[in-house]
């Protein structure tokens, strides 16, 4: 029987991605009955405990406000983001570890928590390049994409620009078959493109732009 083992590739993705991959964790995780004491409690107890370790939905919202603070603040703003994330980080790695105990020789039963197992080659793999496989403009000032899933990605990060502007990063997404990017401006052709997060290099090559009018 094949051992299945968790990657732990997450730590090469930026901070903004660490958050949505906190929540699909949490998500994936609770109410499992599989794994019933995870080392680190999903969410806040009711009533609290303090002798418990601060859960993983406390870590993402510290994050959250870290990454916030920074991209308007100073050096200790930086610093407090980078505090944030490596308390998010090891908040994921002992859920990694408790979920690898479980779910040892069961493929479904990690995917189903949102880890994402390890490549089963002795060295981890670059990812293959994602395609954009359409973009709907049937909402005003929204384009949502259709993005092919990419193997042993934990996330999508989705540039934007206007003309021949620079390239700026609009989100990062925990998923692939529908990112919405909203707030476009009316009017406007927006050139589109993506790549997966993760691997070996901690990035996919970027797609191929696209380019749509937003309604």
């Amino acid at each position: 029987m094949k051992k299945t083992t968790v990657s732990l590739a997450y730590h090469r993705l930026p901070a903004q991605m660490v958050v949505p991959l906190i929540g699909t964790v949490v998500t994936g995780m609770k109410g499992n009955a599989d794994l019933p004491n995870p080392p680190v409690p999903l969410e806040p107890a009711v009533p609290p405990n303090p002798d418990a370790p601060v859960d993983l939905t406390t870590r993402k919202a510290r994050l959250e406000a870290a990454i916030e603070a920074s991209a308007v603040g100073g050096t200790a703003d930086t610093t407090a983001k980078n505090d944030a994330l490596e308390f998010a980080l090891d908040g994921l790695d002992q859920e990694a570890f408790y979920v690898q105990s479980v779910y040892r020789y069961n493929l479904t039963g990690v995917i189903a928590t949102g880890f994402v197992p390890a490549s089963t080659n002795r060295a981890q793999v670059v990812l293959d390049t994602p395609g954009i496989n359409g973009i709907d403009t049937d909402v005003s000032a929204q384009l949502t994409l259709h993005v092919t899933p990419i193997d042993n990605a934990y996330g999508y990060e989705v540039q934007t620009r206007i003309g021949t502007g620079d390239w700026k990063t609009a989100l990062y997404s925990s998923q692939a078959r529908s990112i919405v990017l909203a707030g476009q401006t009316s009017g406007t052709a927006v050139n589109v493109r993506v790549r997966a997060l993760g691997g070996l290099t901690g990035y996919s090559a970027w797609s191929m732009d696209v380019t749509r009018y937003v309604a």
